[in-house]
This record gives structure tokens, C-alpha cells and sequence, in this order.
């Protein structure tokens, strides 16, 4: 998740893939297992309903000046895996620059009986030229002395601060809320009500912004050297991705969200405001449904920038 320079430290784990990297495990002390759902409903970061997303942006590189074109995929893959003793949702992110892809990471993330979304960490290939040259920025709870952090919290409060990443001098990132009433303009959309957080990475010294709207998660970021923003959602066709479940959930669109339609589920099938997290999540799709028939636009979530 963080922006950080390639460091060839482990020359065997250099040509290492995804899958392939993981052991030594271990239930950390703060989890308990029986706390959390594999299901993330949180309306904020609702992994569980979203089809693959799309965010398109510039940046501009500071040792060249060159603005270099960015684009980043985002899948909630069908499958689950389980770190750290969770049964947790995983997303694939792939991130290209110039139409290169750069980056591919597997996100483990699940929901804990009182709505706050944690995050597991990542697995990370890093290529170049088509090859995968390292792996720097990965991380999982339960290897040494790693923790889950709190990707998304039940019911954020404006000066809420949070630990996002727990990895000890390789992932730090913390988050504060700044406003619970942004209005957000992105291609895919717009929409009020929105959380605007400050996200700070102590390790690099550097703060960049990020947007979430309820019912779509993220939707725009902003960092010291570029943009990303929410362009479209549904299978890409520019570059290739992992493929959409043959029957796709409508999404919801990019609309004001009263308070009370924000409650994620509570692992007990009804959210603090009385309704069932079932019906929750099939009202949102509904809404999609019809703005997507009426020609309206529909919006889905870019997760947690990495800064490299």
C-alpha cells in the first residue's frame, strides 16, 4: 500500500508469484476469529457487492518531471483465503503506468462483528517488462510482529484517527477523518455526503487525500505528485483483468446517502439503524439497477493507494 522504492533484498524471492509466498503464519493476539464475517458490507468500503472498477489519473515523476498516465484495476476475486487464522476477502489490484503494468497485489480484508472493516495485508509482485522483479511493500498479519489495521472503521467521526497498516518499519499508514459532508465529482459520477480522510504514511513523511462515498467506497485520491479518480465499473476492455461473475450485482450510483443507510452489517443481520444488512445490500443494488436502466451513472470502489 505504500509508495516505496524497489530494494532487491532477497534475490530468491525475486521471481516469486503471488501465490506462491506466504508461510509462517500465525493467529495474532489481537484476533479472534469468531469476531469477524468474511462479508464486508460497510457501506463506506462495500468490497462484497462491487464488480471490477477502474481509475484513471496522472502523476508526475520528480527525478524526470515526465507525467507518466496511470490506470488501476480493482477485482474482488470469488474466492476467499484465510490469514492469520480469518477467513478474508480477497481483491486483486493491478496498476499500470503508461500502459505497463507495474504492479499486482492480492488485498485480504474482513469485517468484525462491530462493522469496522480490517486489512490483512498484501501480497505484491512487483514488474518490469513484463516480469515480476521483486516484491517490496508486502506484507501479512501474523508474520512476526504484524497486526491487522482498520481499513474502514463501523461509524467514523471527523478527527477519528486509526492505524490502516501494522507491519513494523515496512507498513504504517495512518488515517484521520477530516469531513463526513464532501461533495465528489469524478467521470463516473458525482455525489454528497462523502468522507474526506487524510491518509499518512510515517515511514515516508508523505500525506495524500482520499475520498469515500457511502454505497461506492473510494472514488477520488489526491497525492503530492497526481490524481487518480473513478472512471467506470464492470470488466475492463483496455487491458486484461479477471473475470466478472457471469451474473455481476448492479452497483449503486454516486448518490446522496442519508446517515442512517450508512451502517454496515453487525455479524447479526441487522444494522444499528433497524435494517437487515440482506436488505441493505439488495437496496443498494436495486438503486444501481435503475440508475443503470434510466442511463444514469454507476460507480464501484478503488481500494488503498500504494505509493511507490
Amino acid at each position: 500500500m505504500n509508495r516505496i522504492s524497489i530494494v532487491f533484498v532477497v534475490l530468491a524471492l525475486a521471481m516469486a508469484p503471488l501465490t506462491a509466498f506466504g508461510g509462517g503464519q500465525r493467529q495474532t493476539s489481537a484476533v479472534n476469529p469468531a469476531d469477524f464475517q468474511v462479508t464486508v458490507d460497510n457501506p463506506l468500503l462495500p468490497l462484497s457487492t462491487l464488480a471490477p472498477t477502474v481509475f484513471e489519473g496522472e502523476e508526475r515523476d520528480p527525478d524526470t518531471d515526465e507525467t507518466i498516465t496511470t490506470r488501476v484495476e480493482s477485482t474482488v476475486l470469488p474466492t476467499t483465503d484465510t490469514v492469520a487464522g480469518v477467513e478474508v476477502t480477497v481483491v486483486n489490484e493491478k496498476d499500470y503506468e503508461n500502459g505497463e503494468l507495474v504492479e499486482s497485489t492480492l488485498d485480504y480484508f474482513a469485517q468484525h462483528r462491530n462493522g469496522d472493516v480490517y486489512y490483512f495485508g498484501e501480497r505484491v509482485d512487483i514488474y518490469e517488462g513484463g516480469k515480476i522483479v521483486g516484491h517490496a511493500g508486502q506484507w501479512l498479519a501474523g508474520e512476526g510482529r504484524n497486526e491487522p489495521g482498520v481499513a474502514m472503521p463501523a461509524h467514523p467521526t471527523v478527527g477519528q484517527k486509526f492505524n490502516q497498516e501494522n507491519a513494523p518499519g515496512l507498513a504504517e499508514d495512518q488515517m484521520t477523518v477530516l469531513s463526513l459532508n464532501e461533495s465528489v465529482n469524478v467521470p463516473a459520477g458525482s455525489s454528497t455526503g462523502c468522507m474526506k480522510v487524510a491518509d499518512f504514511n510515517p515511514l515516508d513523511r508523505v500525506t495524500e487525500h482520499k475520498w469515500f462515498c457511502p454505497g461506492v467506497g473510494m472514488a477520488r485520491e489526491e497525492f503530492p505528485e497526481g490524481h487518480l479518480d473513478l472512471v467506470s465499473i464492470g470488466a475492463s476492455s483496455a487491458t486484461p483483468t479477471p473475470a466478472a461473475p457471469a451474473t455481476a450485482t448492479p452497483q449503486p450510483v454516486l448518490a446522496p446517502t442519508s446517515p442512517a443507510a450508512r451502517a454496515p452489517s453487525t455479524g447479526n443481520g441487522t444494522t444499528p439503524g433497524g435494517i437487515g444488512a440482506q436488505a441493505y445490500v439488495w437496496a443498494l443494488a436495486v438503486l444501481g439497477a435503475l440508475a443503470f436502466a434510466g442511463g444514469g451513472t454507476v460507480a464501484g470502489a478503488r481500494l488503498l493507494r500504494r505509493r511507490r
